[in-house]
C-alpha cells in the first residue's frame, strides 16, 4: 500500500491527476541528472558517498577462487599427514625387528681355508707327476748306460768308445728334476701357512681307520697290516679350528 501524498505535492488527490507536462518535466530534470552524474571506467555511475557499485560477478569469481585454494590447501595438508604417520609406522616397525646377528668368523673365513687346501692339494699333485717324469728319465738314462757299458762284438773289436747318453734325455731329466724341486719348495711354504690359519692335516698312513674322518677307496689284501689299517693316504683330509673341513681319502688294509 502506497503512502498518502503529501499536503501541495502536484500528485496529491485534491490538485486532481497529474498533466503530461508535468511529466515531461519530471523525465527532463532525471535526464538532466543522469547526464550529469560521472560515469566510471566501466561505464556504470557511481552511488551517492562516491564509491563504484558493488560488481556481484568479481565477487563471486573471488569467493570461487579462495573455496578453490582452500580445497587445494586442504588436500596438500591431509597428504603431508598421511605421509608423517606412514614414515612414523615404518620407524615403528624396524624398532620391533630384531638386530641381525653378525656374521660367524668361521663362515667368512671357510671359502679361503678351502681355497689355501685346494692349492696344497694342486701343489702335491703337479709335486708327484713331476717326480714321476724325472724318475723315468732318470730310468730310461739308467737302462742306456748300462747297455751302453757291455759294448757289442764290433765295439769289442775295433775299440770303439761307449755312446754318450741322449742330450735331449738327459735335459729333460734335469728339467724334470728342477720341477719338482721348485713345487716342494711350493709345497713346504703352503705346510708353513697351514698351521696359521689353524688348519691341521688328518693323520692317516699306518692309522687305525676313522670313519668320521676319513673315505676308503680301496681295501688291500696283502697288506701286511692288521685290518682295518690304513695303508696308504690318496688324498689328505684337513680338520680346521677343531671341526673336520674334508674326508681324507686312504686305503685301508682288509
Amino acid at each position: 500500500m502506497s503512502d498518502p501524498a503529501a499536503p501541495g505535492d502536484p500528485a496529491s488527490p485534491d490538485r486532481g491527476p497529474v498533466g503530461v507536462e508535468q511529466v515531461e518535466r519530471v523525465l527532463a530534470d532525471f535526464r538532466q541528472w543522469l547526464l550529469a552524474a560521472p560515469p566510471n571506467d566501466d561505464g556504470r555511475t557511481e552511488t551517492d558517498d562516491g564509491r563504484p557499485p558493488v560488481d556481484l560477478f568479481a565477487l563471486i569469481g573471488q569467493f570461487t577462487a579462495l573455496r578453490h585454494e582452500v580445497n587445494l590447501q586442504t588436500k596438500a595438508a591431509r597428504a603431508a599427514v598421511e605421509q608423517n604417520a606412514e614414515v612414523l609406522r615404518q620407524l615403528a616397525d624396524r624398532d620391533e625387528e630384531p638386530e641381525p646377528e653378525p656374521a660367524d668368523d668361521d663362515e667368512v673365513l671357510r671359502p679361503a681355508v678351502k681355497a689355501v687346501i685346494d692349492v696344497a692339494d694342486a701343489l702335491a699333485l703337479s709335486h708327484r707327476q713331476a717326480e714321476k717324469l724325472r724318475d723315468g728319465a732318470a730310468a730310461i738314462l739308467k737302462a742306456d748306460a748300462a747297455h751302453a757299458a757291455r759294448p757289442g762284438f764290433f765295439a769289442r773289436l775295433f775299440g770303439a768308445a761307449p755312446a754318450a747318453p741322449p742330450p735331449d734325455l738327459d735335459a729333460l731329466r734335469k728339467l724334470a728334476a728342477g720341477v719338482a724341486d721348485g713345487y716342494a719348495l711350493s709345497i713346504r711354504r703352503v705346510e708353513r701357512l697351514l698351521p696359521t690359519w689353524e688348519v691341521e692335516a688328518v693323520r692317516c698312513t699306518n692309522e687305525e681307520f676313522d670313519p668320521e674322518m676319513m673315505e676308503v677307496v680301496e681295501v688291500v689284501a696283502d697288506s701286511g697290516l692288521p685290518a682295518g689299517t690304513v695303508v696308504e693316504e690318496v688324498r689328505p683330509g684337513y680338520r680346521w679350528r677343531g671341526r673336520l673341513v674334508r674326508f681324507a681319502q686312504v686305503k685301508v688294509a682288509r
